[in-house]
């Protein structure tokens, strides 16, 4: 169990909640930002294909921070992460100084890569990371059941990040006060991941790896239609 001040909650349920938090905030921003600049750049098909291929390699790039970091020990992953959380914090709000506005003589794809680079680099990066890394250290501390159980939060989040905007961000809020406001609920889920991080930390211990007996044994003999079924679901 956490405990929060006087509040506890289950390992399982934090792991959640901070995975779903994560997922969303991470689709939610692409057109937050991508939409504050807009106006700034013009010619709308450029803005979005650039502002994708950056947030492209950056999802890419906290996976290969993920993968690398887990292969460490829980001090050096607590270090890695932590640090780079509150690096993270030190650059909010994502709103763009306007110092970052272009100039005429400016390369806009090169100028656009580099505003959304230090505008929401690292926060992305972060977010990038967390849902896999997390569901290693919910497998190897046994927290929860299956690891895989974790994606499905991951894609709620995702799913409700990309919904939620056309609904109710974009017709309720100027786009600065989206930035606010999602800077807000990164500061939410900094916290819940610090605490994970220093809870994993503190309390890990490695899962004994599996005989291959004992391996082979867990291998379902048949794989049913209803098993099929919801896979595909």
């Amino acid at each position: 169990m956490l405990r929060i001040g006087p509040l506890r909650l289950s390992t399982a349920a934090a792991y959640r909640a901070v995975i779903f938090l994560a997922a969303f905030l991470l689709l939610s921003v692409q057109p937050i930002i991508t939409k504050y600049i807009l106006p700034w750049f013009g010619g709308s098909p450029s803005v979005w294909i650039t502002a994708l291929l950056f947030f492209q390699v950056f999802l890419f790039a906290g996976y290969l921070f993920s993968a690398a970091l887990s292969r460490f020990r829980p001090l050096f992953q607590f270090i890695g992460y932590s640090a780079a959380i509150v690096f993270a914090l030190l650059l909010l709000p994502i709103t763009p100084d306007a110092a970052l506005r272009p100039v005429m003589d400016a390369s806009p794809a090169i100028h656009i890569l580099l505003l959304l680079t230090l505008t929401v680099g690292v926060p992305y990066f972060i977010l990038a990371a967390t849902s896999p890394l997390l569901q290693a250290w919910s497998h190897t501390s046994a927290s929860d059941a299956s690891p895989y159980r974790l994606y499905i939060w991951s894609n709620a989040g995702s799913l409700l990040g990309l919904l939620s905007y056309p609904i109710l961000v974009e017709p309720l809020l100027s786009v600065q006060q989206q930035t606010i406001a999602w800077s807000i609920m990164f500061v939410a889920f900094s916290a819940g991941a610090l605490l994970l991080s220093f809870r994993q930390y503190r309390r890990f211990t490695p899962v004994a790896t599996p005989t291959s007996a004992e391996a082979v044994s867990e291998i379902p003999k048949r794989i049913t239609t209803s098993q099929r079924f919801l896979w595909v679901v």
